[in-house]
């Protein structure tokens, strides 16, 4: 991802998108995962110093591990390449089937990278949308902690409108 190039701290990352642990749900990719109800509802990155009002579950909220089981992983090895299996949990309204909280936990021998997001309702836009991600990375080798908080708001819906005036063809 061209964003990496910015990102600070000594690991190299592209998987800090805030959408992509949805993608762990796409009917195309759950035949990677095993999945199952947990009952540890507090997302990783929400505890401590780090609490967010964004990141408290709600009751009656399932909760629901996964697991990357299969192998070439859908996140590689930074700039080497390689498997990084993926764990985590979504937190997720069971009536509507939206997830509310989603964390994502990938590790090798050099890093572990913990990365929560909460999606709301964007009044403006219709949509449910990532509004908070909080990241975590453990560079072992360096013996560093990188932390960071990315915020979204005042998203709205991108439009577009095409008029199309076709002329019949000249004889």
């Amino acid at each position: 991802m061209e964003s990496a190039r910015y990102n600070i701290g000594g690991v190299y990352r592209d998987m800090n998108t805030p959408t992509l642990p949805l993608l762990f749900l796409d009917v195309r990719y759950q035949s990677r995962f095993k999945f199952k109800r947990s009952n540890d509802t507090a997302p990783r990155l929400a505890r401590g110093s780090m609490k967010s009002p964004r990141f408290t579950p709600l009751p009656g909220l399932w909760v629901v591990e996964y697991e990357e089981t299969a192998r070439n992983t859908l996140i590689q090895r930074g700039q080497i390449g390689g498997d990084m299996p993926a764990r985590g949990r979504f937190w997720i309204e069971p009536d509507t089937g939206r997830v509310i909280i989603s964390e994502v936990i990938v590790s090798d021998p050099l890093m572990r990278a913990t990365i929560d997001v909460a999606y709301q309702n964007a009044p403006d836009a219709d949509l449910f949308i990532p509004v908070e991600m909080r990241e975590r990375y453990e560079n072992n080798r360096a013996r560093t902690v990188t932390t960071g908080t990315a915020t979204y708001s005042r998203i709205r819906r991108f439009g577009v409108q095409v008029k199309e005036d076709v002329a019949p063809p000249r004889h």
